[in-house]
C-alpha cells in the first residue's frame, strides 16, 4: 500500500481524485481525510485499482480528443457507457456474493476500445454509410461489417489481445453481443448484462429492456435480483466520478 500511494502521489490530479471519493458520502467519514495513504487505506486496494483503471481510461478515451467530431464514435459518451458497465459488473458480482473479479471491471471498462480505435481511422464517408445503415434499421456490428469489412467487437478484441489481455478479459470482450446462458461466476456474462443494464440506467424502459434480455440471455427484468438496488448503486458510482 506504501509503494502503491508513493505512486499515485506523483499524479496530482489522481491524488485528488482519490482523496475525492474517499471523502464522498459512499464512505461515510466523519471527518475529511486530507492524507493520501489515509485515503488508500479507507478505499482498499480493489478500489483503489478500480479508481487507477478509470482515471487512465478516461486520459487515454475520453480527454485524447481524437474522434470529437465523430456522429458514431464520441470518445466522452462511449467512455462513460464503458465505466457505467464497469461499475455494473462489480455491483453484479457483489450484489451475487461472488469474489471480486478484476477481470469484469476490466472487461467493463475496455469493452469498445474497437470503437475508440475505429473513431481514429475512419474516413467521413464511411462514418455517413454506417449512419445510413443504422437509420434504415441495421444494427451497429452488421453496418460496420458492411461497410468496413469488420466490427468494433473484432477490432477491440484484436487490440487487447495485441495488449496480452487475460483470456477471460478477451472472451468477455469477443462475446459481450452473443447469445448466452445466465451464469453469474461467468465474467463473459457479467460483462454482457451490464451492457445490457447499461443503456437504461437512467429511463427505466424495462418492456425495451425486457426485449434486450429476452433476445440474448431469455430472461427479463424480474429475474435480475434487486434491480433498483444495483441502479441505485450505480447512481451512487457516478456521482463519484
Amino acid at each position: 500500500m506504501y509503494k502503491l500511494g508513493q505512486e499515485i502521489a506523483k499524479d496530482p490530479v489522481l491524488s485528488a481524485k482519490v482523496l475525492s471519493i474517499a471523502n464522498s458520502p459512499y464512505y461515510g467519514v466523519m471527518q475529511k481525510i486530507s492524507d493520501l495513504s489515509h485515503a488508500i487505506t479507507l478505499l482498499g486496494l480493489n478500489d483503489v485499482s478500480m479508481v487507477i483503471m478509470r482515471f487512465v481510461s478516461k486520459k487515454n478515451m475520453a480527454d485524447s480528443g481524437v474522434g470529437k467530431n465523430s456522429v458514431i464514435y464520441p470518445p466522452k459518451p462511449i467512455w462513460l457507457h464503458s465505466v457505467k458497465v464497469a461499475h455494473l459488473s462489480r455491483i453484479l458480482v457483489r450484489r451475487n456474493k461472488l469474489p471480486f473479479q478484476p477481470e469484469s471491471y476490466m472487461a467493463g471498462l475496455l469493452h469498445d476500445i474497437g470503437k475508440n480505435a475505429i473513431s481514429v481511422r475512419i474516413e467521413r464517408d464511411d462514418e455517413k454509410r454506417i449512419l445510413l445503415k443504422l437509420r434504415q434499421g441495421k444494427d451497429q456490428l452488421e453496418a460496420e461489417k458492411e461497410v468496413l469489412g469488420f466490427d468494433h467487437v473484432e477490432c477491440g478484441f484484436q487490440i487487447l489481445k495485441h495488449m496480452k489481455m487475460s483470456l477471460e478479459v478477451l472472451q468477455a470482450v469477443r462475446r459481450h453481443h452473443e447469445k448466452m446462458v445466465p451464469d453469474y461466476n461467468d465474467v463473459s456474462f457479467i460483462l454482457a448484462l451490464s451492457n445490457v443494464l447499461a443503456d437504461y440506467d437512467e429511463e427505466k424502459d424495462y418492456g425495451e429492456m425486457n426485449k434486450q434480455l429476452k433476445e440474448q440471455f431469455d430472461i427479463t427484468a424480474m429475474d435480475i435480483r434487486h434491480l433498483d438496488k444495483i441502479y441505485e448503486e450505480l447512481k451512487v458510482d457516478m456521482e463519484n466520478l
